[in-house]
């Protein structure tokens, strides 16, 4: 179980800010607070363990696809609490949003 952040687009109906979504494969519900626009709620927090803080194959991958390195960069400088040196590779800088929670800022206008 998990309550929203923000409202979203999830299995095709619209969840506003603030909802609890009881019915959501554990993936799906992990992916999303992945994200950073949901968290665990209740009996279904989940301690993470060191598997849950590897990048996401899919996420890793729409970032990839998405951007170019200077403009992940680009981005990723306007982000609060995102730090990281200039000469980066796009591999690194890419975990890093991921494993920071800030994937959501770079896909915040999709639905």
């Amino acid at each position: 179980m998990i309550q929203l952040l923000e409202s979203v687009r999830h299995s095709g109906k619209v969840y506003s800010t603030g909802e609890v979504i009881t019915k959501i494969k554990d993936k799906e519900a992990q992916r999303l607070v992945n994200l950073g626009v949901a968290f665990f709620v209740g009996d279904s927090f989940k301690k993470q363990d060191e598997n849950d803080l590897k990048p996401d194959v899919d996420d890793y991958q729409a970032l990839d696809d998405a951007y170019t390195l200077e403009e992940l960069k680009e981005v990723a400088q306007t982000i609060e609490g995102l730090e990281f040196k200039g000469n980066i590779s796009k591999k690194d800088l890419i975990t890093l949003i991921i494993e920071s929670g800030k994937l959501g800022a770079f896909f915040e206008d999709e639905e």
